[in-house]
């Protein structure tokens, strides 16, 4: 007996929301004038620094969120509630996670950034490297101009502009210490089940925002094991989608 579950695709994740940049944690210290703290564009684009005085970056075994000793820090992975895949229909293809961030980045999405812009990774934590901090306020216009053209020194001989950096900074705005996350889109799948065994799944929409790779599991079969693959780009409504779920045999 061959049959299709179609079903809808549960997402834990976290509405974003348009506060802090997803370049830079927020600052400890107040807002300045009209600024908006812990972003590196504030008001007209410019850059915003780091904060050096900021609690260090987690630690394997750390704790966050509702019920532990420290509220979440710039820099946490979020944490996503826990679906009971017992109160699902069998055959629900659940996604979760996929927002986790290398730790060199401080919880930035660093890959979806350098995508959007169209470097490497590895090309723009050189280019934020050169970002000063602002010790614990927001920075002065000569600050914030200054690391700007940093930035801009770095990145323009790749083809980046200042728009662009403007834009894909603003659209990756996030708000890490309320565990919001980022702009991002949930993907989608359905499960094919012949003779009471899944044989694959089919991307119904591939979302966008993933950091890395989703955890896939489908209600009742908790020994099937899915790999998810995640492509980035330039085009920020895709950039980190996911394009293909394979079961692994």
């Amino acid at each position: 007996m061959k049959y299709l579950a179609y079903v809808a695709v549960l997402i834990a994740g976290f509405s974003a929301g348009a506060a802090t940049l997803a370049l830079a944690p927020p600052l400890a210290g107040p807002p300045q004038g009209d600024r908006e703290t812990g972003q590196n564009c504030p008001g007209n684009g410019d850059p915003q620094m780091r904060d050096e005085g900021r609690p260090r970056p987690p630690r394997p075994g750390d704790k966050q969120g509702p019920g532990s000793r420290r509220p979440p820090r710039p820099g946490d992975q979020p944490q996503e509630p826990a679906v009971d895949l017992s109160k699902l229909s069998k055959g629900t293809v659940v996604i979760q996670g996929g927002h986790a961030t290398d730790p060199r980045d401080g919880g930035r999405p660093v890959v979806l950034v350098a995508a959007g812009l169209g470097v490497e990774p590895q090309v723009f934590r050189d280019a934020f490297s050169g970002v000063r901090p602002a010790r614990g306020r927001g920075p002065t216009d000569a600050e914030a101009q200054r690391n700007k053209q940093v930035l801009m020194t770095a990145l323009g001989k790749y083809g980046v502009t200042n728009d662009r950096l403007d834009e894909v900074s603003n659209y990756y705005r996030y708000r890490p210490e309320s565990g919001q996350l980022w702009k991002h889109q949930p993907a989608q799948a359905t499960a094919t089940i012949e003779n009471g065994q899944v044989t694959g799944l089919t991307i119904t929409s591939g979302g966008a925002g993933y950091s890395s790779p989703p955890q896939v599991v489908i209600a009742g079969y908790p020994d099937v094991k899915i790999k998810a693959d995640v492509e980035f780009g330039t085009d920020l409504r895709t950039n980190g989608k996911v394009t293909s779920l394979t079961v692994i045999k």
